[in-house]
């Protein structure tokens, strides 16, 4: 008989041989079809189908140590008890042994050992008598083993040891980051291992992640310029992970971050996520100019919902809430924020019926952070359309659910109160709005103060404090916002001085008030019976057109 017969045959005798008669090869074992069943499943994190996959293994295949300890890691990972887990463990790491792959599987042994009996002498001096034998990738794997054992013991100098070992066989990202974790926060040595993390990054989740760490080493050195450095080519890589990253960091150098947002722009040209990104930075520092000329770019790079989003913030924030809406409307999000965003339009365009509409919506979907938002505007929509017990159900509310109370909220409360006839309950609200202004809360020189502080005095009857602040007011108006030089109109008007409330309304409406506003504003009711308001409100208007003309005729040129 020839030789390639008789091993033909002997093949075939000691294949038919029962498992326990014969040690079958490492890669019979792996090609077992119960095996390859479990790890499919522990490759979808089904664990609960990977443990029976692994017993019917073990089951069957009684000498199949990868099973064994694949069996006892789903184990761990379904909580079973810890003898279970360990009786599994055990047999793999003793039939390992036979086959000579201790060193490649010790890790899930190790690991079990730590998880069950918190034993890190036994662990370590299982890795210890493993790693001779092993190769480098795997010698890698068991000096970081080894470094874990020894953080969890806080024993930085032998944990720094080991991971030194790891990294003369794997130059890893993971291992630099590692590595610099041992270092003093901000030191030079933390950031040069960070450095070559970010050189040694394999992959885009390595990378940004070594970004990430050293955009907090940089924070540390206070090197805010470095950090937004990062933060930007790591938006370039996850603009949706990182961003809320980008923008807190960009907001410490806002003249720096604006000139690299525009070197990105330019570079970028056709990626609308730089474009959305500078529209969404200028917004947060109130150049909305910007946000709407960037937002407009954006949408003629890419169309999309979130373009779309970007766009709509930008015309609201600019206060062309017509635009606002319809970019709203294409964006079709039923979300919280886009329904009181659409909301908030609909509120400044007379439309209060549609507006609680949306609301009523948004308050069935809302979480506790977003209802006290929501009832304000929903209190503020009933107001306009004199609906005054529904206005003071949603104010009471909102005063009652937030920490400290929002003085816009409790001035119109007390309006609301007052419109009824229930003067006691109104004087309490004005009475609480007064006591907030000038503490801890809220500065008696503030904006907000400064604007809503007189109504409530004049309210309950102190309007010669009241008149004495909007006069001082009024009487450098040159220096004050659009915002409370509005407010000053409605005070005049609240008080019967209506040429004053015509000025005031018109040196706001000069320095860029919302046109909008002050045709639904319920203060300004009878300044609107003026023939001059309306033309004031006209003239406005153009100017206000000619500027978003002027915008959108802008963001059509190339960028210089």
């Amino acid at each position: 008989m020839k030789k390639n017969k008789i091993a033909a045959v002997l093949l075939t005798i000691i294949t038919a041989l029962p498992i326990t008669a014969r040690q079958r090869s490492f890669e019979e074992l792996l090609g077992s079809p119960y095996l390859k069943s479990g790890i499919t499943s522990l490759e979808e994190s089904n664990f609960r189908d990977a443990e029976y996959a692994f017993k019917d293994c073990v089951n069957k295949e009684k000498d199949n140590f990868i099973g064994w300890l694949f069996l006892s890691y789903a184990q761990r990972n379904l909580d079973r008890d810890c003898k279970e887990i360990m009786k599994a463990s055990n047999k793999g790491y003793d039939l390992s042994l036979k086959y000579n792959q201790y060193p490649g599987f010790v890790g899930l042994h190790t690991d079990n050992i730590l998880h069950c009996e918190k034993d890190t002498s036994k662990a370590e001096d299982i890795i210890f008598n493993a790693i001779d034998d092993a190769e480098d990738d795997e010698k890698g794997d068991l000096y970081k083993k080894l470094y874990f054992i020894n953080i969890s013991r806080n024993d930085t100098v032998m944990a720094s040891r080991y991971l030194d070992n790891a990294i003369a066989l794997t130059r890893s990202s993971f291992l630099y980051l590692m590595k610099s974790d041992l270092e003093p926060v901000g030191s030079d040595s933390r950031l040069r291992y960070l450095n070559l993390a970010i050189e040694n990054a394999e992959d885009t989740s390595d990378y940004c992640e070594a970004l990430r760490n050293r955009i907090i080493c940089y924070i540390s050195r206070d090197q805010y310029r470095k950090a937004i450095d990062d933060a930007l080519e790591m938006y370039g890589y996850q603009p949706g992970e990182t961003i809320n990253i980008a923008m807190n960091l960009m907001e410490t150098d806002p003249e720096y971050a604006k000139s690299r947002l525009i070197e990105l722009c330019k570079a970028e040209e056709n990626e609308s996520n730089w474009f959305t990104l500078f529209s969404r930075f200028a917004s947060s520092v109130a150049d909305y100019d910007t946000a709407l000329e960037f937002a407009l770019r954006s949408i003629n790079i890419e169309q999309g919902p979130y373009e779309y989003e970007v766009l709509a913030n930008a015309y609201k924030e600019c206060d062309d809430y017509e635009n606002a809406l319809a970019y709203y409307n294409k964006s079709m999000s039923e979300d919280v924020p886009f329904l009181w965003n659409r909301a908030e339009c609909l509120i400044e365009l007379g439309e209060s019926d549609k507006a609680i509409e949306l609301l009523d919506q948004a308050l069935l979907k809302g979480d506790d952070s977003e209802i006290t938002h929501i009832r304000y505007l929903l209190a503020v929509a009933y107001m306009n359309k004199g609906e005054y017990e529904k206005a003071i159900e949603n104010f009471d509310q909102v005063n009652t659910e937030l920490e400290y109370s929002f003085l816009p909220s409790l001035v119109m409360g007390g309006d609301a109160c007052q419109k009824t006839g229930n003067t006691l309950k109104a004087n309490d609200l004005y009475d609480k709005a007064i006591s907030i202004c000038n503490t801890d809360i809220i500065s008696a020189e503030s904006e907000i103060a400064q604007g809503w502080l007189p109504l409530a005095l004049a309210a309950v009857g102190r309007e010669t404090e009241a008149n004495k602040i909007v006069d001082t007011i009024f009487a450098n108006a040159t220096d004050e916002n659009e915002a409370v030089l509005y407010q000053c109109a409605c005070y005049y008007t609240r008080t019967g001085n209506y040429k004053k409330g015509l000025e005031a309304l018109r040196m706001a409406l000069d320095k860029g008030f919302d046109t909008y506003h002050p045709e639904v504003d319920y203060d300004l009711a009878h300044l609107r019976s003026y023939p001059e308001f309306s033309s004031m409100i006209k003239n406005a208007r153009n100017v206000f057109r000619k500027k978003m003309n002027n915008i959108e005729e802008k963001a059509l040129k190339t960028l210089n």
